[in-house]
Order: C-alpha cells, then structure tokens, then sequence
C-alpha cells in the first residue's frame, strides 16, 4: 500500500512555463517529478498541486502531494531534491500528511502584486515588479480594490480561454500597502480564475493612476465582458504567498506573518 506525503515548495516562475505541466516539459511540475523519479529510481510518478500559477508567477508556498512507498527517509529526500532541482524551485518542506488530505482542498489563498511606482533602478528589484509611471493614488487603489469584495461573477476579470465550469469566486479581503516606491497589492479570496488577479490589479492601478475613471467596476462585472477591464498586470510581479487548509485569520493578521521580508529592503 502507498504512503501520501505532502511537499511544500518554493519557487521563481520567471524562467518557468507555469505550475502544470506542459508539452515543452519546462513547468515547475515537470521539474519536481522529474526530481522525485531520478531520487526515487522509478520511471514514473505524477505530483497534484494546490494553485495552477501561470507562465512567470512565483510562489513562495505552493504545496503538492504525491504517493509511493511508507518507508522513505524524508530528511534525506529532503536534501537530495533540493541537489536536483534547480536552485529557482526549492523544497521548503516534506512530510506525511493525514490521509483525506489533498492540496487541491483549500480553503483559501493568499497572494501579494507587487507594483513599483515610478522608474526602478534596482537590478535586485526589477525582475520582481511592475514598474507603473506617475503617481499611485493609494486611497483611489484601496477603495477600487475594496469594491470587489464578496462573491461575484468575475468573467469580466477571467482570459478569455479559461476552461472553469463556473467564474463566481468569493474575494475575502484586499489590503494595500506602501513601502517607500513598492506598492503591495494583497489579495485573499477562496479560488482564483485564471489571470484573475493580474487583470484585477491591472484595471485597479489604471484607475489609481488616472488611465480610467473611478466607479467603473460595478459596470465592468455586470456586462460580464473581458474588454471592459483593464491590463493584465505583468505575471512578474504576482506571488503565491500562502495556502489556508483551515479558515484563515483576516488579511490584516495574515501578511505580517506571510511576509518574508523581501519588501523591506526595496523601500
């Protein structure tokens, strides 16, 4: 009988062709099972993850499962991954998880757009965010983006090629926050369509930069209509952050802790 054990991984997309798997074998998937078959000897295993990030979006928590045999010695897996696979997608941690366990159970997710405000010249910065020219208005950004909250019908935020049987996701809370020239789009919802978030965060700063006028969104979900919107965002500047199981604690509460500390050195 086969053992489920659960992995959390870390990873930057930028070099990626997002989460799963795909044709040309260079999404992070193909990496990971690619690790896990030459440290497992064994021509075949398939992992399932909890967020389909696209082509470029990075994660600092994604959690993936997958199953074989009880009697493996983590710690040593552990440290031969992490040999294996590129040093931009690491293994955070491995463990057993409880049986009905599955990554795809989530009870909601948290994820962190990064937008630069103005000209970047950081070499360490710019690989990670958005670079908008003039000036955000903070108080326009965090009203528009509040005006979303709940439960809607987000076609008009969706790519068009989106193959989800139903586009009513529930928006649980978006915080920004400003650290000198780097803005912090933070966005809690129970699921996310694809290129959501980088739809909504490219109509939310248009309009907090003075490209379209504030109001609109209201308008933009009734018509049901991707033309409405705005810009999808750059995938660069998205992250996966973190994964709840349980309910999660409010935003205010959650990015704190969900902070790596990255953004304290761009202010």
């Amino acid at each position: 009988m086969q053992t489920k054990y659960r992995m959390k991984i870390a990873y930057l997309g930028t070099r990626f062709s997002g989460f799963q798997s795909q044709v040309d074998g260079n999404a992070v998937q193909d990496h990971v099972e690619r690790a896990l078959q030459t440290a497992l000897r064994i021509p075949k295993l398939r992992i399932r993850g909890a967020s389909r990030t696209d082509r470029g979006v990075h994660a600092e928590q994604q959690v993936i499962t997958f199953s074989h045999t009880p009697e493996l010695d983590l710690y040593r897996l552990h440290v031969q991954l992490n040999g294996i696979l590129p040093m931009d997608i690491r293994v955070i941690s491995l463990d057993i998880p409880e049986h009905h366990f599955s990554p795809l159970s989530a009870h909601s997710k948290v994820y962190r757009y990064r937008v630069w405000e103005g000209r970047c010249y950081n070499p360490m910065v710019i690989p990670y965010v958005w670079q908008v020219p003039g000036s955000i208005d903070l108080a326009c950004l965090q009203a528009e983006a509040e005006a979303l909250v709940g439960f809607h019908d987000f076609t008009s935020f969706c790519n068009h090629d989106s193959c989800a049987k139903t586009k009513t996701r529930n928006l649980l809370g978006v915080q920004i926050e400003k650290r000198g020239a780097l803005v912090n789009i933070w966005v809690h919802g129970d699921g996310f369509l694809k290129q959501m978030i980088r739809i909504l965060a490219g109509t939310w700063v248009e309009t907090a930069i003075g490209k379209r006028p504030p109001g609109q969104l209201p308008t933009i979900l009734a018509n049901q209509d991707r033309a409405l919107a705005g810009v999808t965002a750059p995938a660069k500047g998205l992250s996966l952050v973190e994964i709840f199981y349980d309910k999660a604690p409010p935003l205010s509460t959650i990015i704190p802790k969900a902070d790596t500390g990255f953004t304290l050195s761009l202010s």
